[in-house]
């Protein structure tokens, strides 16, 4: 059962995906933790190379 008063006090608001160059963007921001979560250096190359073989290969699913 729907709440009427609850949902006019929200509003839908769309995101659109990020393009590779913005995904790249974002990972290379959250690189720092990733790195010392998991005790480990990673490139930019590596970085790069995810977010492209993760368009390629991983369908119907968004990036970061």
């Amino acid at each position: 059962e729907k709440d009427a008063a609850l949902e006019r006090r929200f509003q839908s608001v769309k995101v659109e995906p990020p393009s590779i160059e913005d995904a790249i963007e974002i990972l290379k921001g959250l690189r720092p933790r990733y790195e010392d979560h998991h005790k480990m250096d990673l490139t930019d190359d590596a970085v790069t190379a995810a977010v492209k073989l993760s368009d390629r290969y991983i369908t119907g699913r968004f990036l970061p």
